[in-house]
C-alpha cells in the first residue's frame, strides 16, 4: 500500500478548525481501536503471529485491555487537558538524575529507599510520561495532515465534518512508520511493566516523592511572592501516577501467565494494524 502525501498548503489553520478536526480524528481513532480489539477481529490475525496467545481469552478480558489503551494512551478530547500540557521539561528532568538532584537535594535518600529497583522504577515513571508526550505529537501530526488534505481538496471544516476512511488513512500514512512503531513499543513496555507490582509501586513512590519536592519548592516561591516554577511538571507527574495506578489495577484481574499473554496479544494486534496500513 503506497503512502500518499497531501500537497502542502499555506492556508493558515484556525483554532476552530483544529478543535473540530481533532475531535473527529480522535473519535475515528477510538472507533478503530474498538474494532481491532473485538475478539472476532483479533482471531482473523494469522495464527503464526498469535502463537496460541488466545487460549482461554474472553471478550471481557480483551475489554479490560482496550479500556487501558483508551483511558491512558488515547483519552477523549474533553478528558485530556492535563495530558496536553507540555511534558518536555519534566522528561528532560527525569532523564538527567544529576540535574534532578540539584533541584531535589533529597533525591539520593529517595533512591536509597528504593535501592535496587530505583533505575528501573525511574525508567517506568519516565516512560509513562514519554508515552503521553509521544502520543500528543503523533496526534498533532495526524490533525495537521488532515487539515492540509481538507484545505487542498476544498473540503469545508464545520462541526458536521465527516472524515472518510480514505482521508484518515492518507493522513495516518503520512506519519513515518517508525514513529508509530516507537509509540507502540513504549506503550507496550509500560503495560508490560505493570505486572511487576514491586517495581511499579516503587515508580509510583518515586514520582510522588519528586512531586512533593516540587510542590514544596513552588510553595516556598509562592510564600516569597515569586511565581511558581513547576505547575506543569507537577500536573504531568500526577497524570503519570494515575497511569501507573490504572496499569497496576488492570492486571489485578489476571494471573501472571494470562497477563503475559494479554500483553503479547496487545503488541501483536497493534503491530498487525500498523503493518497492514503501511502495506507491510
Amino acid at each position: 500500500m503506497k503512502t500518499m502525501e497531501a500537497k502542502k498548503t499555506t492556508t493558515p489553520i484556525t483554532t476552530d478548525e483544529g478543535s473540530i478536526v481533532r475531535k473527529k480524528a480522535v473519535k475515528f481513532t477510538h472507533d478503530e481501536i474498538k474494532e481491532r480489539y473485538r475478539l472476532e477481529n483479533i482471531r482473523r490475525i494469522p495464527n503464526h503471529r498469535m502463537n496460541g496467545f488466545l487460549k482461554d481469552i474472553s471478550q471481557a478480558d480483551i475489554d479490560i485491555l482496550e479500556d487501558l489503551f483508551l483511558t491512558t494512551i488515547y483519552p477523549e478530547p474533553d478528558a485530556r487537558y492535563e495530558r496536553d500540557k507540555s511534558f518536555e521539561s519534566l522528561i528532560k528532568m527525569l532523564k538527567n538524575p544529576h540535574k534532578l538532584t540539584l533541584i531535589i537535594p533529597s533525591l539520593p535518600s529517595i533512591a536509597l529507599r528504593h535501592a535496587i529497583v530505583f533505575p528501573t522504577a525511574l525508567r517506568i515513571g519516565l516512560n509513562s510520561v514519554i508515552a503521553h508526550s509521544r502520543s500528543i505529537k503523533l496526534e498533532n501530526r495526524l490533525v495537521s495532515n488532515l487539515i492540509n488534505i481538507f484545505h487542498t481538496t476544498g473540503k469545508t471544516i464545520t462541526p458536521s465534518l465527516i472524515i472518510t476512511p480514505e482521508e484518515y488513512f492518507e493522513a495516518y500514512r503520512s506519519i513515518k512508520y517508525e514513529e508509530g512503531k516507537k509509540m507502540i513499543d513504549i506503550a507496550v513496555w509500560i503495560v508490560r511493566a505493570g505486572k511487576k507490582k514491586e517495581t511499579v509501586n516503587s515508580a509510583r513512590a518515586i514520582l510522588s516523592d519528586v512531586k512533593d519536592a516540587l510542590d514544596r519548592i513552588d510553595e516556598q516561591n509562592r510564600n516569597a511572592g515569586r511565581q511558581k516554577i513547576y505547575p506543569d511538571d507537577i500536573g504531568a507527574i500526577e497524570y503519570g501516577i494515575r497511569t501507573l495506578d490504572k496499569i497496576s489495577s488492570c492486571f489485578d484481574y489476571f494471573s501472571p501467565e494470562k497477563t503475559d499473554r494479554l500483553i503479547k496479544i496487545s503488541h501483536t494486534v497493534e503491530m498487525d494494524y500498523l503493518n497492514r496500513n503501511y502495506g507491510r
